[in-house]
């Protein structure tokens, strides 16, 4: 059961409530309960404290957040929130409070605001919103409220009838602890009127504080008893005094409040006579209060019970203190005539409209009336641009002038500057409306984003927000060290979306077929190296010698240029992939073919020394080589050579490609053209393997590489140059 109080009065304070309760689960979020316009509360409206009742939890770990915002004439004044699960095994209590001590935590940038998203205003302060279930109290269905702590609610006309100020020491906001009599000791603070507390007939505004660790309580030391920190920090200047009285029991937190507002039954008061003596239960030092003369510190009635002879407001003051805007029960200095703080509110000020500029009926902190405050609105506003509106402001002097007001992050409305928004519509350029129709700095190109008004480039695409809408194929948004820039996905990446039938991407935004296979030299297990994809290229096996049945061995593997590279001696090594379909693939309608590798040679011996070779043992040809000859990068179809014109570094990576068209051999040497020839011919192709490191005729292995090859693909097409340097970046 979910239980809506108050401490102060209603609709006199708010007016209006919005209660949202949201199930969370594996974090996600969803709305199961929400009053929006909000509930009009108080007389004749909906009573408090309310309840709501939630139940049932799927999981044990499922869990409520409740959020409960307070306005008054439509304007946010307290937000109070918190998260719990709902236990299996009981109906438990959660009290949500419209605080008095947290009015304004419902506005960003107020002393009251909580900016952390896990915490929320209690008691003048922010605390953690989760709430272990295990310490919530059991339900019982109330004659009062509150787990029936009370049987009626707490009255506090009938409970301060009798009060009396007691000297507060604002440094550790505390007071002395009273001899006796804790049990029917209350606290309230004197607040300024219209600032939402409890007017009594003919006396002060109040504003009760329940004894809880969130309310007063006594100190460790048992000598003081202390109040929340914002009665002397952030509400300081809404607070006039602080008095005591023992006319009921002491209030707990979930006692609800007498009022028109109330359903409860007010409460008996104690015996009237039992007032709280500030002079019996101060130190003999003073030390209760601040250093001020002891006899004009007590409480009064009249003159004559003061030594001063000045009995002002109840309490003995140092001088009759008459005039506007000064008291002598000003917080720190009770029993000496002080100005009151800036903003009190004094009758004798009359206070005049804002549009006039004049008095606005309160004190300015140095004993005299103050003018309504320099900038406040005091004509109508109109839009001179989406996002300032020409508006009329009230002047340090009290005249009424005109000024232009930038409305960013909002965008001006009808009546001036928006204050909220629901569209990214609502906001200024450069802004989205975000979380709490709240206008947020839209995000720069690379942030993560789900919708491309988040993004200043006016593009969310891939997650993140990018330079265009980047809808082409094969490309993206969030490639590692390209987040933001529409990015043509890298050479052999497969993209579902993009490349259906097993296509992949070729870095200039295309799909492409697959190549016949790949040897990465990353999957080996001893001599056999395993070509993927397979496509029915199978697993070639590594051999040490130069006649037919060489012997197995197991291969040297060492960091390459992507994984493992293959180390070959360059005289007996070699790698056989026997004779397959996949294979006759490239010699397939006369032939096209791409075939690449990364060499990088221990020396360069004179002659052949191939990387990649398959031979047709009918006559000694090759049906395609590639390697070197005499150190200088070369390719070979049938037996025309196209070699380039400059040798390779040994001990050095290179990266070899040779293409055919049907009627073109082309040889690449590191992604540049270096050597093309014309053919014109049909490969011919017969059963023969396919070789890493040498060339093998019938068994017979020569032609030996001496170093280490990576990164071997084998397309049965022929690719163009451009491909050809995308293919070579492929990592």
């Amino acid at each position: 059961m979910v239980t809506v109080l108050t401490d102060a009065p209603l609709p006199d304070y708010v007016d209006g409530i919005r209660l949202q309760a949201f199930h969370e689960r594996d974090g996600q979020s969803l709305l199961i309960f929400d009053r929006e316009p909000e509930v009009r509360v108080g007389a004749g409206e909906l009573l408090i404290p309310t309840t709501l009742a939630i139940v049932g939890n799927e999981r044990p770990d499922d869990r409520v957040r409740l959020r409960l915002l307070a306005r008054k004439f439509g304007t946010p004044r307290v937000l109070r929130e918190a998260v719990t699960q709902v236990p299996s095994d009981r109906i438990v209590e959660l009290h949500l409070p419209i605080e008095w001590l947290c009015d304004g935590s419902a506005t960003q940038g107020d002393s009251m605001f909580c900016s952390d998203p896990e915490y929320t205003c209690a008691g003048g302060r922010c605390i953690p919103k989760w709430i272990d279930p295990s310490t919530l109290p059991s339900y019982q269905p109330p004659s009062g409220v509150g787990g029936n702590e009370s049987a009626s609610c707490f009255d506090v006309q009938t409970c301060f009838a009798n009060s009396t100020a007691v000297p507060l020491t604002v440094a550790g906001c505390s007071l002395v602890v009273p001899g006796e009599g804790l049990q029917s000791l209350n606290l309230a603070l004197v607040v300024k009127p219209d600032s939402g507390g409890h007017c009594i007939t003919g006396g002060n505004c109040l504003v009760p504080i329940s004894r809880s660790p969130l309310g007063w309580d006594i100190a460790s030391d048992g000598a003081r008893i202390v109040l929340p920190a914002a009665v002397c920090t952030t509400k300081a200047n809404l607070i006039l005094a602080v008095v005591a009285s023992r006319q009921c029991p002491t209030k707990r937190p979930a006692q609800a409040l007498c009022g028109a507002w109330s359903p409860f039954a007010q409460s008996a008061p104690m015996d009237a006579s039992a007032t709280f003596d500030a002079a019996a239960n101060m130190a003999a030092d003073g030390s209760a209060g601040i250093p001020i003369d002891a006899p004009a510190a007590n409480s009064c009635r009249e003159n004559a019970d003061c030594v001063s002879g000045n009995c002002v407001t109840g309490v003995c003051c140092d001088v009759a203190c008459t005039g506007p805007c000064r008291s002598c029960a000003v917080p720190g200095s009770v029993g000496i005539c002080r100005p009151l703080l800036a903003g009190t509110v004094d009758v004798t000020c009359n206070a005049s409209l804002p549009n006039t500029c004049g008095l606005d009926g309160t004190c300015d902190g140095q004993g005299s009336c103050r003018l309504w405050a320099q900038g406040t609105v005091c004509g109508v506003s109109s839009c001179m641009m989406p996002a300032a509106a020409s508006t009329f402001a009230c002047t340090a002097t009290g005249s009424c002038q005109t000024t232009m007001r930038d409305c960013a992050p909002y965008r001006c409305g009808s009546e001036g500057c928006l204050l909220a928004c629901a569209t990214a519509d609502d906001c200024a350029p450069g802004f989205y409306c975000g979380g709490e129709r709240t206008c947020v700095a839209q995000k720069a190109q690379g942030q993560a984003c789900t919708s491309p008004a988040q993004c200043a480039q006016g593009f969310c695409a891939d997650g993140v927000c990018c330079n265009s809408a980047c809808e082409g194929t094969c490309s993206q948004c969030a490639l590692p060290g390209s987040q933001g820039v529409c990015t043509p996905i890298p050479f052999g990446s497969s993209p579902t979306a993009d490349c259906s039938g097993g296509g992949m991407c070729n870095g200039l935004n295309q799909c492409v077929a697959s190549p016949v296979a790949k040897l990465d030299f990353n999957k080996e297990m001893g001599s056999m190296i395993i070509a993927t994809p397979l496509l029915g290229l199978g697993t070639g096996t590594l051999r040490a010698g130069v006649t037919p049945g060489s012997p197995a061995v197991t291969g040297t593997f060492i960091p390459g240029v992507n994984g493992n590279a293959l180390r070959l001696d360059g005289t007996s090594q070699h790698v056989v992939f026997p004779a397959s379909a996949a294979l006759d693939r490239l010699t397939q309608a006369g032939g096209r073919f791409t075939i690449s590798a990364w060499v990088r040679p221990a020396s360069l011996p004179a002659g052949n020394a191939w990387a990649v070779t398959r031979t047709n043992n009918m006559n000694l040809e090759f049906v395609y080589a590639l390697g070197l000859r005499d150190g200088f990068p070369t390719a070979s179809v049938a037996y025309w050579y196209c070699a380039g014109t400059a040798a390779v570094p040994s001990a050095a990576w290179t990266h070899l490609a040779a293409t055919y068209d049907g009627l073109h051999l082309t040889l690449y040497a590191n992604g540049a053209q270096v050597c093309t020839r014309y053919w014109g011919l049909p490969i011919n192709s017969s059963a023969t393997p396919f070789v890493l490191g040498a060339q093998d005729n019938a068994g017979n292995v020569g032609s030996l590489f001496p170093g280490d090859i990576d990164e071997v693909w084998i397309f049965d097409r022929a690719m163009s140059a451009a491909e050809i340097n995308k293919l070579m970046e492929a990592r």
